[in-house]
């Protein structure tokens, strides 16, 4: 049957979403009548590339979304990538003098659950994507709801706890955290009555931070996780965000309703202000 890089992790069936089907067997006879509408690219890396959209499967075996596979073979997205990762580095960097006194610890979980939204940009929302799949497979089960209720709850001006957040109070993905999470700490011990108290000089470097991650995430956009997320599993926004392009007026419906800042335009605002 078909090599995959990837471990299939969805035993259901399913007929959408497919974004890359990469095929390392060479033998390729037959692989057509699997597929109805789809577009062949011969690779000499990779085999055959199958791009396939909206199509139906007839395959014998469980489908595999390839996600992570789609981030991967982007030359473009590892370099932003990389480029992500220094920011954070660097903030974390000139931010350490002024953190060395932080009240947190292991287990400090008040800013997952009562410090308000968990804003992201769609590149990290695609890191974010990458981690989850990774999980157990229950696991992401339990997180694809999470992330449902969390919607829900805050369309409804509800509170909701991080839908990353264990029992245990530890995020399931702590070393891939986005910024949001990294910038916010605190020199006191948190409580319902003792919000986060952080210092002038590290809210300034991160409203730096958060510039250059929307400059570096321009055809993106900005917003509470759960929302960057919910668009990105709608495989007309993942294929127009991956191509490179920039249709803000797409999402216009959504935005409006979520909240959602198109990372280019606030930084025309800010170019503007400086």
């Amino acid at each position: 049957m078909l090599r995959v890089r990837e471990k299939i992790t969805s035993q259901n069936w399913r007929s959408d979403l497919v974004q890359v089907w990469l095929i390392r067997e060479r033998k390729t006879t037959g692989i057509a009548s699997y597929f109805v509408g789809f577009e062949s690219e011969v690779s000499a890396e990779d085999g055959l590339k199958l791009r396939c959209e909206n199509v139906k499967l007839f395959l014998r075996e469980p489908l595999m979304t390839c996600e992570s596979s789609v981030i991967e073979s982007c030359d473009m997205m590892k370099v932003q990538k990389h480029q992500l990762q220094t920011i954070y580095d660097d903030f974390e960097a000139d931010a350490a003098p002024y953190k060395a006194d932080a009240a947190c610890g292991k287990g400090c979980a008040f800013c997952c659950t009562d410090a308000g939204s968990v804003h992201i940009t769609t590149l990290e929302g695609l890191v974010i994507r990458e981690c989850i799949s990774r999980l157990p497979r229950p696991r992401q089960v339990a997180v694809k709801k999470a992330l449902a209720v969390d919607m829900r709850c805050r369309k409804n001006n509800q509170s909701s706890a991080c839908p990353l957040l264990m029992k245990n109070r530890a995020c399931m993905i702590y070393d891939d955290r986005p910024f949001a999470c990294r910038r916010i700490y605190s020199l006191k011990v948190c409580s319902k009555s003792q919000h986060p108290v952080l210092s002038k000089q590290v809210m300034t470097l991160g409203d730096g931070a958060i510039r250059s991650l929307q400059q570096l995430d321009d055809n993106g956009y900005s917003g509470h996780l759960s929302y960057i997320l919910h668009m990105l599993g709608t495989s007309a926004f993942l294929n127009t965000y991956l191509a490179g392009d920039y249709r803000p007026e797409e999402i216009m419906e959504f935005g409006k309703t979520y909240g959602i800042l198109i990372n280019r335009m606030v930084a025309q605002v800010d170019s503007g202000l400086d």
